[in-house]
């Protein structure tokens, strides 16, 4: 039958995207709950508990995420693991000060931006790209090294910025945020 075709169980780089994403949902979630902090709103039971079950699947999901990234990946796990330790409960985000609070709210970002990168990363990965192998170890990492690395190399490389995959991967990181944000806009 033509029309009946079974469909192939997802590879390893497919899960992993799909956990990055639900990541990055439950992300999104946490901003949320951050926006509800700052206001005089009252705190339901059912917002802490909301909000201590989104902190406790983030904690799962990192679990199970982090061996899955291909090397050179990385979504700010400690930034994050650090945010949510911070992050009691929503009424304890209240009663920071404005200045932990921004802080706090930088470290969101910067996880975001972060986890951003990772599922766009994934994203060309699952299309089919394959990243070049790293081979031995980085060069310039002593000071002989840089030194003779300047001397060596005197021609002038085009920056990542002029990359046509630079600016890819930029539309569609702003892509994929941009659906999420709507996609959470309209769940909540």
């Amino acid at each position: 039958m033509a029309g009946s075709k079974a469909q192939k169980p997802p590879n390893f780089n497919e899960l992993a995207l799909s956990d990055a994403l639900n990541l990055l949902r439950h992300w999104l979630k946490i901003k949320f709950f951050f926006a509800k902090a700052i206001t005089d709103e009252p705190i339901s039971r059912d917002d802490e508990q909301a909000f201590l079950e989104t902190k406790s699947d983030i904690t799962k999901i990192q679990r199970v995420l982090g061996p899955k990234l291909p090397e050179g990946i990385s979504f700010g796990v400690e930034k994050m693991r650090d945010m949510l330790r911070q992050s009691i409960s929503i009424d304890h985000l209240r009663t920071l000060p404005a200045a932990d609070r921004r802080g706090l709210l930088s470290m969101w970002h910067y996880v975001f931006i972060y986890l951003g990168q990772a599922v766009g990363a994934l994203q060309f990965i699952v299309e089919g790209y394959v990243p070049p192998p790293r081979t031995g170890r980085r060069r310039g990492a002593s000071i002989d090294e840089l030194k003779k690395t300047a001397a060596g190399s005197k021609s002038s490389k085009v920056g990542n910025i002029a990359n046509p995959k630079f600016w890819v991967s930029i539309i569609l990181i702003a892509g994929a945020a941009w659906f999420l944000w709507k996609q959470l806009s309209k769940s909540m």
